[in-house]
Parts: C-alpha cells; structure tokens; sequence
C-alpha cells in the first residue's frame, strides 16, 4: 500500500497528506486482450471504522441480499448492517467490536447460511463480475433449468435464469446471469 507524503507549510518537515490505497484494475483492449492499470485513491476512514467490526461471509450459492438481511436480522439479531460484496460474498457489519468477537468465535449460527466467515481485511472486495449470457441451440425437449445452469457454470456461478424454463413460447435462447472471474469475452461453439 503506497502513502503520499508532502512537506507541510512551514518546511519543517514530513506530514502524511493522505492515506491512499492502491489497486489493480484490468481493462480489455480493442483485440479483447487483457492489460493492466495500477490505480492509487483515498481511502474512506469513514467506512474503514465500521468495516474493521466486520465480518466477510462467503455462501455456496448466490443469495438475494434483502433476503439474507431478513433472515440473518430476525435469526441472528447482532449485526447492524449486511451488505453485497457480491452475490456470493457479504459484509456483516457489527455496532461494537466485542459483539463482532463473540459473533466469530461462536460461528455456528452463521455458517447455516455461509460456508466461510472470517475478519473484513482491506484484500476483501468482489471479485468477480456480473454477465448475461444468451444460451442458443438447445433443443425444446432439453428446456430444463438445471440443463441452463450446467452450460453457465462451464463460465461462472450460476445466479439465475432470464425467464421460466416453462415458458414455451420461444426456444430461440435463454439468458443466464452468472457471476465469473472470466475478464475476456464470453463466446462459445
């Protein structure tokens, strides 16, 4: 993590401006190849209060996060706020640090929605990203969700169907919504 440092107004000597926080993005280019831009930006002290009593959960399967709020809200009742790092990945943010404690030395509760709770670290963001998928050629008698979820995951995790699989009045594609890490155009035979 890099830091900025100015001299202050009288010369005197060093003061630290800014924390920053560095980060990766990859881009594609025109030839849908990827290349990398290091960025540099400010770090929100703000939100780092409130996520340093928090935790990360990652679930097995996408969840919809006003659902997952309910639930874990009226079932667990500790934690202030939920958010999305992902569909699969969420902040569970805590009103004190001993309340965060006790909720990950006593994970049992928790792991009935989540396969992995661990301490939020400034590595914790979404890692993946979101992309439709237009799946074309299956034949009607093949017209099954979990036929459409086999062909998204070759891709990514699959989150969800464009439509009913028992819609029948076109056959001509599905759309899939899925999460990937795939950075590249999504495009097969």
């Amino acid at each position: 993590m890099g830091r900025k440092h100015r001299t202050d107004q009288s010369g005197m000597g060093w003061r630290k401006k800014m924390e920053t926080h560095e980060g990766v993005l990859i881009r594609l280019n025109d030839e849908s190849q990827p290349y990398m831009m290091r960025l540099e930006g400010q770090r929100n002290e703000e939100f780092e209060e409130w996520l340093g009593r928090s935790l990360v959960c990652t679930s097995e399967e996408p969840r919809d996060l006003a659902t997952l709020s309910s639930a874990i809200c009226d079932g667990f009742g500790q934690c202030s706020k939920i958010c999305a790092l992902s569909s699969f990945k969420f902040v569970l943010a805590f009103p004190t640090m001993e309340a965060m404690e006790e909720a990950f030395s006593h994970q049992e509760e928790l792991q009935q929605w989540f396969v992995d709770v661990k301490k939020w670290g400034v590595e914790d963001c979404c890692d993946t990203r979101k992309v439709w998928l237009d799946i074309i050629g299956v034949p009607p008698h093949g017209w099954k969700w979990e036929n459409f979820k086999q062909i998204a995951e070759l891709w990514g995790n699959f989150i969800c169907l464009g439509k009913s699989s028992t819609i029948t009045e076109s056959f001509e594609a599905m759309r899939v919504l899925i999460a990937t890490k795939c950075l590249r155009r999504i495009e097969s035979e």
